[in-house]
C-alpha cells in the first residue's frame, strides 16, 4: 500500500547532507549526532550561505528576547559543538568562518538536489538497488546477489552505528590518553564558575587515579586553554595527543545540578559515550564516580578492586562546605598573594561547615606554605605562616591518612621549614604512591631530592613533573631551576627560553633565566631580565634582592646599594626575607654583612636555607668556616 509523504528539502555540501525536514545532518548516509540548538544554527548558515550572518540576527532567531541565556557563551558553545560535528576548525575553516566581533559565514558551496521522500521506515540511510541500464542488465541471480549483499552490508553499519559499536579495546603495552577538556558554566551565573572550573578539576582529579598504568589523563595546566574556546577535536589530539576527549557542562538551580559529558573518540571524533545526571549538590562526588565509572566501560578499562572500591566510597558532602571548598581551589590556583589569602578565608569557612573535610584542611595548609615560601609567593614570615601549614596538613591526615594531597602538603612543610629532609622524602613518596600521577607532589619531590645532593633523581622527577604537565609554566620553570642548582647553566637558559616561548611575559622565566646569565658572566642581560620580570611583577623582595646582587657583581655599586635601601623602606609595610638583603651584601662582596643575614634568615627559617649547598650566587661564600657551619646547622649534606 502506498503512503502519501510530503517532501522534505535537502542541502548537500561536502560530504554531507541535511535534511530540514526531519533535521538530521547525514555523512555519507549515516546519521550524526546534533543537538537542537547547533542544528537550528547550521540551518541558518545554510540558508544565507556565503553571506555573513550577523550576531544580532543570530540572537534574534535562535535566541528571543524572554529567553534567559548567557548569549555569547551559549552561541559559542553551539558554533564549537557544530565545528566539532563537521570536523571544521576555526584556524582553517572549511564550513563556518567566524568574522570577528561581526559574525558567520558558510563558506562551502551547497546544493540543492530538489525534494526528496522521505525514509519510510528509519532516521538512517535505507540502501536501494538502482536498475542498471537495459544494454548491461546482469541475470537475475547476480541482482539478488549485489541486493542481498547491500543489505547485509547496511545492516551491519547501522548495527554498529545505532548500537552494537563494539567498544574499543587497549592495545598490550600502550596506555590511552584521556584529555578532560573545561566543563561549560550553563547557569546562567558568572558567578557559579567556580562551580564548574571544580567539578572539571575534580573529574580530572577522579579519572587520573582510576588505573594509572593504563590511562594518563591531561593536567589542568594543558587543558585550560580550552576554556571558552572553539575546541577542534583534531587539534586537541594533535597537541595533547590525546585518544579520547570528555567535554560537558553544568547547570545549577538552587541546590540541584545537572552535569553533561561526554565521551569523543578523537581519531575519528565519534561519540562514544553522553549522558546527563541530574542530582542533589550533596551528592556530586558520588556523581563524579559515576562518571568515571562509565567512562572505564565506555574505554574498555578494566578496573581493579582498588579502584572500584575507592569509586564506591564517595560520600555526600555538605553543599555549602563544598562551594567554600571549590572557591577556595579557584583563588588558589591563580598563586597570587592577594589571591592566595583570598583562598585562606574560603578554606576556612570550608572547614566551619564541615569539620570532617581532609580537603579543605590539605587546601589550608597549601595556602599557609605558599605565603610563608619566597621561592613561591611570600607574604608572611615563616615562623608565623609555616606551623600552621603543618598543623592543617596533620588535622587533614588524621581524617584521612589516604589524601595524597595532605601528605605533600606536610612534606613541603618538613622541607621548607622544618629542615628535616628524611621526613620530607617520606611524605613525599607516601604521596606518589597514593597518586603516582600527582604532578605538584613529584614537582616538590625534586626540591627535597636536590637538596638532599641526589641530583640525578631530582633531574628525573623534575622531567617527569613537565611530562604529566608539558604546558605548566611553574613545571617548566623548575626545570630549568633545576639546571642552575645542577650547576649546568647552558641547560637552564635552554630552558627558561623554552618557557618563554610558551608565555613572553611569564616573570617567573625571565627571573631564573637572570641567574643562567649571571652564572655565564651575561651581567647586562641578567639586569634586563630581571628588571623585566619586576615589571610584571611589581613590588617582589625576593627578585629586588636579586637585582640588587646583579647589579653589585656587575660593578653598579650605586645602584645596589639603592636596592638596599629600598628592601629596608619595603620591610616596614610587608615581609622581607633577610635572604634577599644576604644576597644583595653578597654581590657588594661585603662577606661579613652577608654571613650576618644569613644568620638572621636561619633564625627566621627562611625557606631558601635549605638550598644553601646548592646556591650558586652564594658560591663566593663557601671557603669561608662560618659558612660551612651553618650549612651544618641547618642539617644539609656538604
Amino acid at each position: 500500500m502506498s503512503q502519501s509523504a510530503t517532501p522534505r528539502r535537502i542541502l548537500c555540501f561536502g560530504s554531507f547532507e541535511v535534511d530540514l525536514g526531519s533535521r538530521e545532518l547525514r555523512r555519507q548516509g549515516l546519521k550524526i549526532s546534533l543537538q537542537d540548538q547547533p542544528f537550528r544554527l547550521l540551518a541558518l548558515l545554510l540558508e544565507r550561505a556565503g553571506e555573513v550572518v550577523t550576531r544580532e540576527d543570530l540572537r534574534d532567531k535562535l535566541w528571543p528576547a524572554d529567553t534567559f541565556v548567557d548569549f555569547d557563551h551559549s552561541l559559542n558553545t553551539a558554533v564549537r559543538k557544530l565545528r566539532e560535528a563537521l570536523g571544521d576548525s576555526a584556524e582553517t575553516p572549511r564550513y563556518v568562518e567566524t568574522l570577528a566581533r561581526r559574525g558567520y559565514r558558510f563558506v562551502a558551496p551547497v546544493a540543492e538536489p530538489g525534494p526528496t521522500a522521505p525514509m519510510a521506515h528509519s532516521a538512517e540511510a535505507e540502501v536501494s538497488s538502482p536498475s542498471p541500464p537495459a544494454t548491461a542488465r546482469r541475470p537475475p541471480s547476480a541482482r539478488r546477489a549485489l541486493v542481498i549483499a547491500a543489505l547485509l552490508s547496511s545492516a551491519a553499519l547501522i548495527a554498529y552505528w545505532v548500537g552494537g559499536r563494539s567498544k574499543p579495546r587497549l592495545q598490550p603495552g600502550r596506555r590511552l590518553t584521556l584529555a578532560v577538556l573545561p566543563f561549560d558554566n550553563l547557569s546562567g551565573d558568572a558567578d557559579q564558575e567556580y562551580l564548574s572550573d571544580g567539578l572539571t578539576e575534580e573529574m580530572i582529579t577522579q579519572l587520573g587515579r582510576l588505573e594509572p598504568d593504563r590511562l594518563r589523563v591531561t593536567a589542568r595546566s594543558s587543558t585550560w586553554k580550552y576554556k571558552h574556546a572553539d575546541r577542534d577535536i583534531d587539534r586537541i589530539r594533535r597537541e595533547l595527543g590525546a585518544d579520547y576527549v570528555l567535554e560537558g557542562s553544568l547547570r545549577r538551580a538552587g541546590e540541584r545540578v545537572r552535569v553533561t559529558a561526554q565521551l569523543i573518540q578523537a581519531a575519528d571524533q565519534t561519540d562514544v559515550w553522553a549522558q546527563t545526571y541530574e542530582r542533589d549538590l550533596r551528592d556530586v562526588l558520588v556523581l563524579q564516580s559515576d562518571v568515571a565509572r562509565a567512562v572505564a566501560r565506555a574505554i574498555a578499562l578494566t578496573l581493579t578492586p582498588h579502584a572500584q572500591a575507592r569509586l564506591a566510597s564517595a560520600r555526600s558532602v555538605r553543599p555549602e562546605s563544598y562551594e567554600e571548598y571549590l572557591r577556595g581551589r579557584f583563588f588558589w590556583n591563580r598563586r597570587t598573594e592577594a589571591a592566595l589569602k583570598q583562598a585562606l578565608g574560603y578554606f576556612q569557612r570550608a572547614i566551619a561547615a564541615d569539620p570532617d573535610d581532609a580537603r579543605a584542611y590539605s587546601g589550608l595548609a597549601d595556602c599557609y606554605s605558599a605565603l610563608g615560601a619566597s621561592s613561591t609567593v611570600g607574604g608572611l614570615p615563616p615562623r608565623q605562616a609555616m606551623p600552621d601549614a603543618k598543623a592543617a596538613a596533620l588535622k587533614a591526615l588524621q581524617i584521612d591518612a589516604t589524601l595524597a594531597e595532605a601528605h605533600n602538603s606536610l612534606a613541603f612543610v618538613h622541607l621548607l621549614y622544618d629542615w628535616d629532609l628524611a621526613a620530607s622524602e617520606r611524605e613525599f613518596r607516601l604521596a606518589l604512591e597514593l597518586d603516582p600521577e600527582y604532578t605538584t607532589a613529584h614537582h616538590w619531590y625534586s626540591h627535597c631530592l636536590l637538596a638532599l645532593g641526589r641530583t640525578d633523581e631530582s633531574l628525573t622527577e623534575s622531567k617527569r613533573a613537565l611530562e604529566l604537565e608539558p604546558l605548566n609554566l611553574v613545571v617548566g620553570v623548575h626545570l630549568g631551576w633545576h639546571y642552575l642548582y645542577a650547576h649546568q647553566y647552558d641547560q637552564a637558559i635552554a630552558q627558561f627560553r623554552k618557557t618563554l616561548e610558551l608565555d613572553p611575559a611569564f616573570p617567573q622565566a625571565q627571573r631564573y633565566a637572570a641567574w643562567g646569565y649571571l652564572q655565564k658572566g651575561m651581567r647586562q642581560e641578567a639586569v634586563a631580565s630581571l628588571r623585566a620580570a619586576l615589571g610584571q611583577l611589581g613590588r617582589d623582595p625576593e627578585v629586588e634582592g636579586e637585582l640588587g646582587y646583579a647589579l653589585g657583581v656587575a660593578g653598579r655599586r650605586a645602584e645596589a646599594l639603592a636596592v638596599l635601601e629600598g628592601l629596608r623602606q619595603l620591610s616596614s609595610t610587608r615581609y622581607v626575607s633577610p635572604y634577599s638583603v644576604a644576597l644583595v651584601h653578597v654581590g657588594l662582596r661585603d662577606r661579613d654583612q652577608a654571613l650576618a643575614w644569613l644568620e638572621k634568615a636561619y633564625v627566621e627559617r627562611s625557606d631558601y636555607m635549605v638550598y644553601l649547598n646548592r646556591e650558586p650566587m652564594l658560591d663566593g661564600l663557601r671557603s669561608d668556616p662560618r659558612f660551612a657551619a651553618l650549612v651544618q646547622r641547618v642539617g644539609l649534606p656538604n
